[in-house]
């Protein structure tokens, strides 16, 4: 399976038994219109990369959407899933919560969004082992490197997205590499510990610099 990722609260510690197979199952189950549905930022490259993979993988793959309808796209998506004969491999489960499962299930996230200031959903995803290929665009820049962590691809081109995704998928033990040091490194890197460190490096930066600023008042 191939995700795109999620909006809304979840949570890294997360710990379960979910299966591909279980979530797989929900999925076709539950595909269905949620008030609060919203979908995350360039769900359209998504979809043309699910059309991609659909032809290039010798194994079924369903492609959830998860999150809310921000941009009113969803209905123009699911007319494109139908006249690109995938709307059997779309689906459109709207915001979820807890996110987890969805994410531990996966076999890769696609992370397409552009200009993304963070993109949490990055490191909630290789906290529960699941690699990630995202566009080389704002955060994800930070959180992943390209190749050791995670796969970047040039962002609005679904070609590469589903290439690199196709990798992921088919190249034996790709995918384990990539989330192991990816986890070791936000582990390292996005705890509460290093965040009070930052924050803290930060403020006396500024503290500093204010003290250089201010007009020597012993001197007239």
């Amino acid at each position: 399976m191939a995700w795109t990722p999620p909006y809304g609260p979840s949570y890294i510690n997360w710990n379960s038994d979910y299966t591909s197979e279980k979530v797989t199952a929900e999925i076709i189950r539950h595909d269905q219109v949620d008030p609060r549905m919203r979908v995350r930022p360039n769900p359209v490259e998504v979809q043309r990369a699910a059309k991609l993979l659909v032809e290039m993988l010798p194994r079924r793959a369903i492609f959830p959407i998860l999150g809310a309808d921000r941009d009113g796209l969803e209905s123009g998506l699911r007319r494109e899933a139908i006249a690109a004969g995938i709307d059997d491999r779309v689906h459109f489960l709207g915001f979820r919560d807890p996110v987890e499962p969805w994410l531990a299930a996966a076999d890769v996230l696609l992370a397409p969004a552009v200009e993304d200031a963070f993109g949490r959903t990055l490191v909630e995803a290789v906290q529960v082992g699941t690699p990630v290929v995202a566009a080389f665009s704002g955060g994800h820049t930070e959180i992943l490197a390209d190749g050791r962590t995670g796969i970047l691809v040039q962002p609005d081109d679904a070609s590469a997205l589903a290439a690199a995704a196709h990798r992921v998928l088919t190249e034996p033990g790709l995918g384990e590499r990539l989330t192991a040091a990816a986890r070791a490194e936000v582990s390292a890197r996005y705890t509460l510990a290093h965040h009070v460190d930052a924050i803290t490096s930060l403020y006396r930066r500024l503290s500093r610099t204010d003290d250089h600023a201010r007009p020597d008042h012993h001197h007239r």
